[in-house]
C-alpha cells in the first residue's frame, strides 16, 4: 500500500464514490461506475474490479478517510456478516476542501 497517496486518480475516484450512507463493496463499485463510466469497448462491464476497490478502501481505511463496519442489516437482513463503508469526518472534510 506504500504505492498509494491522495493524489493516485483512483484513490481520488473511490473516495468520491463512497457517502455517508454505509455502502457495501459492490454498492461502491456501482457508483464508481456511475460517476466514472468505462471506454465505450467496455461498456459491458464496471469501471474498477472489486479487488482493486478492496485495495483502495484499505488504503483509505488505514488512512483515516472511510469508516469500515461489520453488520449483517442494511435496509434489509443481510445473509452473513458483511463490511460496509461510509465517510469519515476526515473524508468529509478532504471533498469539501476547495481545488
Amino acid at each position: 500500500m506504500a504505492t498509494l497517496s491522495m493524489h493516485n486518480g483512483l484513490v481520488n475516484k473511490t473516495l468520491r464514490s463512497v457517502a455517508m450512507r454505509k455502502r457495501t463493496i459492490e454498492e461502491v463499485q456501482e457508483v464508481f461506475t456511475k460517476l466514472y463510466p468505462p471506454i465505450f469497448l467496455f461498456r459491458g462491464s464496471p469501471s474498477v474490479t472489486i479487488s482493486n476497490l478492496k485495495w483502495v478502501l484499505a488504503y483509505l481505511v488505514q488512512e483515516g478517510y472511510v469508516n469500515q463496519e461489520v453488520t449483517r442489516y442494511l435496509e434489509k437482513p443481510l445473509k452473513h456478516d458483511t463490511k460496509v463503508y461510509s465517510l469519515s469526518i476526515k473524508g468529509v472534510g478532504y471533498l469539501s476542501k476547495k481545488r
